[in-house]
Parts: C-alpha cells; structure tokens; sequence
C-alpha cells in the first residue's frame, strides 16, 4: 500500500523525533526535542531580543505549547524571562548558563540527525527536496489563509 504525502511526512517526522529524543536523552541533557530546538534557537539569536512570538511564527506552533515548553524550561533553570524596558509585560527569553551547557550537547544530537537524513540524498535531490517542501508548506499556508 503507498500512502499519501501528508502520512509520510507525518511518519518521518515521528521517526525524527523519537531520534532526537533518544539522542539528546543519551548526551544526558534530558531536553525534548520542542526545548532543544528552543535552546538552539536562543543561542543562535543571542544578538538580539527574542520573545515567545517569535518561536509562534518560526515553528509555526500556537500560543499554547510554546508557552507550556518555555514554563517547564524556566522550572529548570535553562531559560530565563526577562521584562523590557518599554513595557514590562513583554519579556524576552535568555539562556542560563545551564542552558548554554546542554546547547552543544543537544546541538551535536540536531546535527547527527540532520547529517544522516541529508547524506540519504544527492546534493540535486536535497535541493528539489527543499524546492518541494518550501511548494507544499506555502500551498498550506494560502489553504489557511483562505479559511480552509
């Protein structure tokens, strides 16, 4: 039986977050894989303010979860929620030391993946890969936008 594009990609993504989470529980960082994307994320925009809206519109998750993984990750001491200036309700997410030690860790798990999944295709297949699912993501988005 050959199933659609959407159980597939649904498939895959399970398998790569039951490897990730296998991989970063085995570096012994104990990180999710939701709050280590949130940990690389951090380190890799620590050149400026970074809010919980910003992790709404980069990984496309609501209010709601993202809201729930930073609370569980402050518990731990791996981020820290910091008041603006120019409005105290607005806080912006820092790492703590404790989250910059677990970074690399968790980052090596990301790329182990990554490196597996990208060296399966050939420089053109990765490229039309990309092309297809950058068609597809947009495809949704006007579906949505269009109230479907």
């Amino acid at each position: 039986m050959r199933y659609g594009i959407a159980f597939r990609l649904k498939m895959l993504d399970n398998r790569i977050r039951r490897a990730m989470d296998a991989r970063t529980r085995i570096h012994e960082s104990g990180l999710t894989p939701q709050q280590t994307l949130v940990i690389r994320y951090l380190s890799e925009h620590d050149d400026r303010d970074v809010f919980q809206r910003d992790f709404e519109t980069e990984f496309r998750i609501t209010r709601a979860t993202i809201s729930n993984t930073l609370s569980l990750m402050e518990k731990r001491g791996l981020i820290r929620r910091e008041s603006v200036e120019q409005d105290a309700r607005l806080k912006k997410l820092t790492l703590t030391e404790q989250g910059r030690a677990v970074h690399a860790r968790a980052v090596a798990a990301i790329n182990e993946i990554n490196d597996c999944l990208e060296g399966a295709l050939t420089p053109e297949e990765k490229e039309a890969l990309l092309r297809s699912l950058d068609k597809m993501e947009n495809a949704l988005n006007q579906r949505t936008e269009d109230g479907v």
